[in-house]
């Protein structure tokens, strides 16, 4: 029995969502969706589906690896049934599936509360798939491992068949003249040798069989009878401990047959929602937003889901009060069937709570679709095409209500033009009066002409190129439309005379308020083909925009590259200027005249001479972790924190809040290893004058310092500076009681202007001269 949609490609869809799912269960399932015209089942098919979609969206979908149809597997474990090891392993599989649930489950932070219900509804097996898995292998085969007395026959069985082959080998040397090849042959189970039939006597034994030829005998020397029955044992015990082993598997696990069967069905219905998920995502489809009492359909961007991606025209269709009735018209193969079919498709799809390829959409409830598309003669009922329409017709009026949705292809089509056009215009009246709504396609003027004037249909039609002569699939809201019979006869070189005389014939048809009416609609056309270019010139501007302030803002970055490039060779210079201007303090150091205070100002004026970068403020924006300075003052530090427009930085070990406006780029100085060249050189080698051990935990920094300190006093120096930044205090205390405990130490205090302050300490050691 036919169904009452049939005709919109639902089948063919279904399978194009099921090759997303991940087996055969799940698939099936799909493939045998059917609508639900139930507000409360649909809906919440609906919400589920739009759950699953946002969980994809943002975590993929669950790994169902592992998850085979093993339902007639757990039924007949139900009733005692054994199990083959192909089967328990596949159970262990099964099993282990819950595992990737939960997994997939603990890492979801979104509310998702329908989806949830189906993972918290799966029973935990993975002690029982443990077990499975420690005595059964993937091939199916029962392990050494699964019992000692297992382990122990196959042991022996593997020293019995190296005691028969060693047995053969000897054999086959004995009675290498009375073979037919030194080859070995099992007959019944048993190991013998290929004997020639002249020869049998010569080798004493049971003979089990002869060639085909009756050239040979197959014979177990009696040297094997014994080594052969003590293996045909040993098999036989092997396979009752296996059997033994596997019907206690079963026993285990058949309890559990029914809440088995309800994991795999629930794993079924998550596996069908991530199948349409995937399907959703990857064709950017959405779900329908379904109202019990809504009279808005409304689809954005819809597009054919059979159509190539590359080919289907996105067309939004939109019906809400007062229009009941979209009656849609156009020339021949513009697409006025395919904007019928995605509709009812769509509503098909989404009342089996399957997405639907739209930006977004809405839906009313309705209680049944019923469809009049394509051409239904039937050859054993004697129907013509136009009898098959009227007794779908009949059908449909017989079962339609106010709620159900009513697809018609070319009303009135397939008999007499006059009698087809009022029998379209009495249907059209018909499902007005009963608000019905309905989706209908029609050629007819006459019917064309009595929608104009009925508030509760809305007229439409499918866009032709005139200039190519070929549809454009548009679907374009508010317009009539033309057939084009004539001007697509034309492209097809119809005679001129005929053509000229069917333009007469057609003029003389139309009254003066239809020419006035045709010629506004082809104004209204023109207008709106004249906006549509407008748009796509607007958009290749906005683009146009967008790539030049790319370039602009790639521009900024080059110069800013530049600009830090310079900033750094520029501080490699003043780096290398400190260290000779050092090693001529060490030289001055000799001088009476010159006080130590004062050279270690020298070098502390030069360590403040660092490049400044002429950045524009509007083009530099500071960010985390950049290393900065402070507009006309000496502090320079990395940014450690942003909130706003304010900063805040770590200089010298302080934090210090700074509006983000006031800083520039600044050069990051080398941080240099804990044991440095500074605190360790040798005592013929100039020393440097400070000893840097800022941003150091006490226990890290003290052994420094006291080895800084020692090699001073090698190297005779009386005067020298400890730089521990400013910070909590902890490190300069923890600092100065060292020096204070110091036999090399004369004196100490705080660093005094252009000596660093607070986050320095001059030391003066004994010896002094």
């Amino acid at each position: 029995m036919m169904k009452h949609y049939e005709g919109l490609d639902f089948e063919e869809v279904k399978e194009l969502v099921a090759n997303y799912a991940s087996f055969s269960l799940s698939k099936t399932y799909i493939q045998n969706k059917q609508p639900e015209f139930s507000y409360l089942k649909a809906s919440r098919e609906l919400t589920r589906g739009k759950e699953s979609l946002k969980l994809y969206e943002h975590y993929q979908a669950p790994v169902f690896a592992g998850i085979k149809d093993l339902y007639d597997v757990f039924k007949s474990v139900g009733k005692g049934k054994l199990l083959s090891g192909v089967d328990l392993f596949d159970v262990a599989m099964f099993f282990a599936s819950y595992k990737n649930m939960q997994a997939y489950k603990r890492n979801i932070a979104i509310d998702a509360p329908l989806v949830m219900d189906y993972f918290d509804a799966l029973s935990d097996f993975t002690k029982l798939g443990e077990e499975i898995e420690r005595k059964i292998d993937p091939n199916g085969e029962v392990k050494d491992s699964a019992s000692e007395d297992l382990a122990r026959i196959r042991k022996a069985l593997k020293q019995t068949e190296g005691d028969i082959s060693k047995k053969t080998s000897e054999l086959m040397q004995r009675y290498s003249g009375s073979l037919m090849d030194q080859i070995t042959a099992t007959r019944n189970n048993r190991t013998t040798l290929l004997v020639k039939a002249g020869d049998k006597n010569k080798v004493k034994g049971f003979v089990h069989d002869e060639s085909a030829s009756g050239q040979a005998v197959y014979i177990e020397p009696e040297e094997l009878l014994i080594l052969n029955n003590k293996l045909q044992s040993l098999r036989a015990n092997e396979k009752n401990e296996v059997e033994r082993i596997m019907r206690e598997l079963c026993k285990m696990i058949e309890p559990y047959s029914d809440e088995m069967q309800a994991n795999l069905e629930t794993l079924t219905l998550l596996d069908v929602l991530f199948a349409q998920a995937h399907y959703a995502f990857v064709t950017n489809g959405c779900y329908a937003d379904l109202e019990k009492d809504g009279s808005t359909l409304f689809m954005k961007d819809a597009r054919h889901p059979l159509i190539d991606e590359k080919k289907v025209v996105a067309n939004t269709y939109r019906m809400e009060q007062p229009h009941r009735i979209l009656l849609i018209s156009g020339s021949n193969t513009g697409g006025k069937t395919v904007t019928l079919k995605t509709i009812g498709l769509f509503t098909i799809m989404s009342m089996s709570g399957l997405p639907i390829l739209c930006d977004e959409a809405v839906l009313p409830l309705f209680d049944n679709v019923f469809v009049d598309v394509g051409d239904f003669q039937s050859i054993l009922e004697s129907l013509s095409t136009f009898s098959a329409h009227l007794s779908r017709l009949a059908t449909i009026f017989d079962e339609a209500t106010s709620h159900s949705l009513v697809l018609l292809d070319e009303l009135g089509s397939g008999t007499d033009p006059n009698e087809g056009e009022c029998l379209a215009i009495a249907i059209l009246e018909y499902l007005k009066e009963h608000e019905v709504m309905s989706i209908a396609t029609t050629h007819y003027s006459g019917v064309k002409k009595y929608a104009k004037t009925q508030p509760e249909i809305l007229l439409s039609s499918v866009g032709f190129n005139l200039e190519t002569m070929e549809p454009t699939y548009k679907y374009m809201e508010g317009f009539s439309g033309n057939s084009n019979a004539l001007e697509i006869a034309k492209r097809y070189r119809i005679k001129p005379e005929i053509l000229q005389t069917a333009e007469t014939l057609r003029n003389q048809s139309f009254s003066n308020q239809e020419r006035l009416l045709e010629q506004l609609e082809k104004d209204k056309l023109e207008l709106l083909e004249a906006q549509s270019q407008f748009k796509q010139e607007q958009a290749k501007l906005d683009l146009l925009a967008q790539e030049l302030n790319q370039s602009k803002h790639k521009q900024v970055e080059e110069r800013e590259q530049v600009l830090h490039k310079a900033r750094q060779e520029a501080n490699v210079i003043l780096e290398e200027a400190r260290d000779q201007a050092k090693e001529v303090m060490q030289e001055l150091r000799s001088l009476k005249d010159v006080k130590e205070h004062e050279m270690i100002a020298v070098v502390s004026k030069l360590k403040t001479q660092e490049v400044e970068p002429s950045v524009d403020d509007k083009v530099y924006e500071v960010k985390l972790h950049d290393y900065v300075k402070v507009k006309g003052l000496q502090y320079e530090g990395e940014i450690i924190s942003l909130k706003g427009n304010k900063a805040t930085i770590l200089t010298n070990g302080m934090r210090m809040n700074v509006k983000s406006k006031d800083l520039i780029p600044a050069y990051k100085p080398k941080v240099k290893a804990k044991a440095s060249v500074k605190t360790t050189m040798q005592s013929n080698s100039r020393m440097a004058m400070e000893c840097n051990v800022i941003g150091m935990r006490v226990a890290e920094a003290l052994p420094i310092v006291e080895k800084y300190i020692d090699n001073a006093v090698v190297q005779k120096m009386y005067s020298v500076r400890i730089v521990h930044g400013a910070g909590t205090g902890a490190l300069r205390k923890a600092i100065h009681d060292y020096l204070k405990k110091s036999k090399y130490v004369d004196s100490y205090r705080l660093g005094g202007e252009g000596e660093g302050g607070l986050g320095a300490t001059v030391v003066t050691l004994k010896g002094k001269k």
